[in-house]
């Protein structure tokens, strides 16, 4: 799986760029501030639709543009195309061969991409809602329809919720006649994400502990808890996979048992959107009680763990990005890194501030690529 040409149209600082990536190492080189992250990004965004950035559509949108457009030349195995995605203010378009993709799991898959970024370590240190992004993400690597599943969830709890608020404000005194049907939806598909979330937490446990051994260089306990109001925790771990008809009717039911609350909140105060995930190392979470180097070797080892799923699942290697290499990873992790990408066979984008002697360098400056590796140094060091 890679892409053999990129094209980015008033995509954040670029405001046309063409490129043709090497289908090994190519290494994103230049100053702070000059795009080189956002060259990244618009390779994750064709590949999952979404920015590691965690960005509105409108910050990826040069400003005073009224859209951006990123498109590739794309190979998967035996299928080949043109990926190709709009971003407008209050929303996102995805063609394929120039065909919409009404469906995200009729997009997702067409070129697949994991990422490695300083936003990472907000999955373990940050709020709820990365360690509930990360999870879903993962699960959408087994299973493109959860992405869906995310989605249709996501449109039914804020059609509850419009109704919940308007109660809250005395806009209305009862529920209108579409709440139970909401309420009902809001079960039906949380139960699948819940189910979707417990089987990836399940299955990537011990790829997850075996990559963190050795990246640490030690072996270590490490325990991933699921987290949600709707069950009891058991406090030796997390619950064990139920059906979906089970988590349906606890979930069903936590909705009416707090719908008193919610009518005062004006939201809904249960279900997936309101889940967590605890990292424990040895028997201590790592939020927080992890070291920095600690919590670094953690977020590496989601990710490669993230990596190995797909290519066991798909017979494929996913493009892999690595973002501020110099500064993110100390020289051991940074040997580790370098060590194991050099045994796979993935398309690398790694940005940098320095000159690596990997594959096809290119150079930005400005939202620009200046020159590439077949210039002499000192030429690139001067445009620079």
């Amino acid at each position: 799986m890679y892409i053999e040409s990129l094209r980015l149209y008033q995509f954040r600082c670029f405001e046309e760029l063409t490129l043709e990536p090497k289908r090994d190492f190519n290494v994103i080189s230049g100053l702070n501030g000059q795009g080189k992250t956002s060259l990244l990004e618009a390779v994750g965004l064709l590949g999952s639709l979404k920015s590691f950035r965690h960005a509105k559509n409108l910050e990826l949108v040069q400003f005073e543009k009224l859209e951006a457009l990123v498109s590739g030349r794309v190979r998967n195995g035996s299928l080949e195309g043109r990926a190709e995605v709009r971003v407008y203010p209050g929303r996102k378009h995805a063609t394929f061969n120039g065909k919409s993709c009404k469906f995200l799991s009729e997009y997702l898959g067409k070129l697949s991409v994991v990422s490695f970024s300083p936003s990472d370590l907000e999955i373990i240190r940050g709020g709820p809602e990365y360690r509930r992004s990360w999870v879903d993400r993962f699960a959408t690597v087994t299973n493109p329809e959860h992405a869906d599943c995310m989605a249709r969830y996501t449109k039914a709890l804020d059609n509850r919720n419009r109704i919940l608020k308007q109660l809250s404000l005395g806009h209305i005194s009862r529920v209108t006649d579409d709440f139970s049907v909401w309420t009902t939806e809001v079960a039906k598909l949380g139960a699948q994400v819940i189910h979707n979330r417990i089987h990836t937490v399940d299955n990537s446990r011990e790829k997850i502990a075996q990559y963190y051994s050795e990246i640490a260089g030690q072996n270590t306990d490490v325990s991933i808890r699921y987290i949600s109001k709707i069950f009891e925790q058991d406090p030796g771990g997390q619950p064990s996979l139920g059906s979906i008809e089970l988590w349906f009717q606890t979930l069903q039911k936590a909705l009416v048992d707090n719908f008193r609350k919610e009518c005062v909140l004006g939201a809904t105060s249960v279900g997936p959107h309101r889940d967590d995930l605890e990292f424990s190392l040895n028997g201590k979470e790592a939020k927080s009680y992890g070291s920095q180097g600690e919590v670094r070797s953690l977020v590496l080892a989601l990710r490669l763990a993230e990596v190995r799923t797909f290519e066991l699942t798909r017979g494929l290697n996913p493009i892999l990005l690595i973002d501020d290499f110099s500064s993110e990873l100390d020289s051991k992790r940074r040997d580790y890194l370098l060590k194991y990408l050099n045994s796979r066979e993935s398309q690398v984008f790694l940005s940098t501030t320095e000159i690596l002697n990997l594959g096809k360098t290119f150079f930005v400056n400005r939202g620009r690529i200046v020159s590439d590796d077949h210039e002499p140094a000192s030429e690139r060091r001067q445009q620079l």
